[in-house]
């Protein structure tokens, strides 16, 4: 019996419910509440005194009324907006030169004045190693310790290249000898080129 309440009240709220939504949906009821009137307006000259000056009026110019529907009206509203543009102003023409003007001496195509001398050939020597040998292995697999300006540190075995240009050819007790670009060297240990 406790569910027949139950269901009896919660059929009745969905009725109210219901009819509350028509009653809406339908428009029933009173009419929604006048606009009060306003007031009249002022003159428009007056209006624009009482606007506050903006900093910035380029980007706050305030719209023209215009018809909607003129398409006319809101094409010449904007040609009156658009700031002209300056004419430009015509460069001044240089004017010409009075006067004489000495003539430049005439330049070689080197850009050098007088004539070219060249050096005659000498055999280049090669250029010292940038490495110094701070000490040698002997035995089976002779190696060299070497170490370049930096302080860096470079282990080379006998035969192998030290660098791009240079290759190790021979290692004694106190140097090493070296072959770089076509030309011996030899460096002691410890001290420098022979």
């Amino acid at each position: 019996m406790d569910d027949k309440k139950k269901l009896i009240v919660l059929a009745a709220l969905f009725v109210v419910i219901l009819g509350i939504g028509a009653f809406q949906f339908v428009g029933g009821g009173s009419e929604p509440p006048r606009a009060t009137e306003k007031p009249k307006e002022e003159p428009t000259s007056k209006k624009a005194e009482e606007q506050p000056s903006v900093p910035n009026p380029q980007f706050a110019n305030p719209l023209p009324p215009r018809d909607p529907f003129d398409p006319t009206s809101a094409v010449a509203s904007l040609q009156a907006q658009q700031p002209k543009q300056p004419e430009p102003k015509p460069e001044p023409q240089p004017k010409p030169l009075t006067g004489k003007i000495e003539p430049l001496p005439p330049v070689s195509p080197s850009g050098l004045a007088g004539p070219i001398q060249l050096a005659p050939d000498k055999p280049a020597e090669p250029p010292a190693p940038k490495f110094v040998v701070t000490g040698v292995f002997l035995g089976e697999k002779s190696a060299a310790v070497f170490q370049d300006e930096q302080g860096n540190q470079k282990l080379v075995g006998q035969g192998e290249a030290l660098d791009g240009d240079t290759r190790v050819v021979a290692i004694s007790r106190n140097r090493v000898t070296l072959r770089q670009r076509g030309q011996t060297v030899v460096l002691t240990v410890g001290g420098e080129a022979q």
